[in-house]
């Protein structure tokens, strides 16, 4: 392993967690991506930092100001910065306080944040970019100021032809040193079983005790039953069948009492 191949895996490291791990890293945008980090901070080495490009996390305050003009560096507020001199070519001299990373992964994951998401047409162009539309795309979104100002004749090309040369210069010397390197490959696809559904709650559980037990079947009515049910309104328990029984059974009688010589 060597420390571009090093720099390349904590890239590689950083894009598939912040994009997912099947996102497609490109030996293009590595060697892209990688000389931005080289120019602007020799990818992340400058003073231990592992900002791999220059990134400001916030102003100087007005104590701070005041302190420095006193001759006393202030300290910084916690272990996430460091105090840092840059240059403006329209305000000249000035000290900010840069992004401090415990190592290269989390470097170039704010890299990543602030080059690419921050800035989607370079996202968009990544795996085929070219140095001078990086430079170019970079300085239009204020990314680096240059050394000429803007509203000087010329200036701003100046500055991006600078760049530019600066990315080309830093690339021949990470070409080379990834060799044989390639981007990992994509992890595999993990399905998860779907999980057991839960167990029902105690108060959903039917309970054995509390179920009213079934009424019995009736039973058939027998015969006489039947023929002392009382009709609706009636006050004889034989009811209206027993009354047509008994003129049946008169006459009957009485055409055998014809035909049969009946007293």
């Amino acid at each position: 392993m060597s420390r571009v191949t090093d720099k390349a895996d904590a890239l590689a490291a950083a894009w598939h967690r912040r994009y997912g791990p099947n996102a497609p890293l490109t030996k293009h945008a590595t060697v892209a991506i990688l000389s931005v980090a080289k120019l602007e901070t020799g990818m992340g080495d400058y003073r231990s930092s592992h900002n791999w490009g220059q990134i400001q996390r916030r102003t100087i305050t007005d104590d701070e100001r005041a302190q420095i003009n006193a001759g006393v560096e202030p300290a910084p507020r916690d272990a996430n910065e460091f105090l840092n001199g840059d240059t403006s070519p329209d305000t000249g001299s000035y000290l900010v306080w840069l992004w401090k990373f415990p190592n290269d992964v989390e470097g170039a994951n704010k890299l990543l944040e602030v080059l690419l998401d921050k800035r989607p047409a370079i996202k968009r162009a990544i795996d085929s970019i070219t140095f001078e539309e990086l430079a170019r795309l970079m300085y239009e979104t204020h990314y680096y100021e240059g050394s000429h100002k803007r509203t000087e004749l010329g200036g701003p090309q100046a500055n991006i032809n600078a760049y530019a040369g600066g990315l080309r210069k830093a690339a021949d010397g990470i070409a080379p040193g990834l060799g044989q390197w390639s981007p990992p490959a994509a992890a595999p696809i993990v399905i998860p079983p779907p999980p057991e559904p839960p167990p029902l709650p105690p108060n959903l559980e039917p309970d054995p005790l509390s179920v009213p037990p079934a009424p019995p079947a009736p039973s058939a009515p027998s015969a006489g039953e039947v023929l002392a049910s009382p009709g609706r309104g009636s006050s004889s328990p034989a009811g209206p069948i027993a009354v047509v029984a008994v003129l049946v059974l008169g006459l009957a009688t009485a055409i055998a009492s014809k035909f049969c010589g009946g007293h």
